[in-house]
């Protein structure tokens, strides 16, 4: 019979809460707050060129999930 092998806890960068993932040490936040960072420049970037609202709100919605994406897929291989 095969033993089941734990990952260390002190090589996980973040751990889940409820169906997220925060940062747990210090390179867990190197990771987290860039990503929020981004997601800030990217809301000013889209508010700034205000051609309409649906454009707006286009540009947000695809750039935050992707990276929501992105980072949960991180978050995800690092726990």
């Amino acid at each position: 019979m095969a033993k089941k092998i734990k990952k260390s806890s002190n090589k996980t960068w973040f751990y889940r809460v409820r169906g997220s993932y925060l940062p747990k040490n210090s390179i867990g936040w190197l990771l987290y707050i860039p990503f929020i960072i981004y997601l800030a420049f990217s809301f000013v970037v889209a508010i700034k060129d205000i051609a309409s609202i649906w454009v707006v709100l286009l540009f947000i919605v695809a750039n935050w999930l992707t990276a929501g994406f992105i980072m949960t897929a991180i978050a995800k291989s690092k726990s």
